[in-house]
Order: C-alpha cells, then sequence, then structure tokens
C-alpha cells in the first residue's frame, strides 16, 4: 500500500468511495493463457524490453477490474442495466469487437 499512516504520500487526507455494485472483468482469468501467449510467440510484443515489462507485469498477478459505476449518470451505459455506466475505454473494446462481429450467433462465422 501506498498509505502512510492513513494518509496519501503527499500527506492529503485519503476519502475511499463507498461500496457499490459494479461489474468486473475477469482478468485473472487469462493470467496462465497469456503467459503461455508471450512465452510461445517471443516475437508478439516489441521491443524485448516492452516483452520483459509485460511478462512481469502479468507474472505479478492479475485482478480482476471494475469496469462499471452506479454512483454516478455520466457515462456509457450498460446495455441492458440502467443502473450501470461503464468506463468509455470498455465501450470502445465492445465496439471494436462488435464492428469484428462478435458476438455472432452463427457458429461458422
Amino acid at each position: 500500500s501506498e498509505l502512510v499512516d492513513g494518509k496519501a504520500p503527499t500527506g492529503a487526507d485519503v476519502t475511499w468511495v463507498v461500496k457499490e455494485p459494479s461489474y468486473f472483468f475477469k482478468l485473472s482469468e487469462y493470467e496462465d493463457r497469456l503467459l503461455e501467449l508471450y512465452e510461445n510467440n517471443p516475437d508478439i510484443i516489441a521491443p524485448k524490453s516492452r516483452r520483459n515489462e509485460a511478462l512481469s507485469f502479468v507474472r505479478g498477478g492479475l485482478r480482476d477490474l471494475s469496469i462499471s459505476r452506479t454512483s454516478f449518470k455520466w457515462g456509457v451505459p450498460v446495455p441492458g442495466d440502467d443502473d450501470h455506466v461503464m468506463y468509455v475505454w470498455i465501450d470502445a473494446l465492445a465496439n471494436y469487437m462488435s464492428a469484428l462481429g462478435y458476438p455472432n450467433d452463427s457458429p461458422d462465422s
């Protein structure tokens, strides 16, 4: 933890966000697969220093990532759940995936 006696390193008081419902991306489920991908494809990340950085980051353990909030209304609405808004970068990822045809009901696609 970066807290020092319950305060930020700058000495400022830390205000904790009230617990709220959230959707999570299960990043932890991809740790082993990412390590296998990086180790079996050494040239997938370049330059080598960035590959080492990525490997080190993943080996350090991936934690699930909150991708939505309910405590404010500005943001991108979560489809099918009007109480949640998602972070813009998650919305962008969803848009990229849908541009590629995901989700597609056809198993042949």
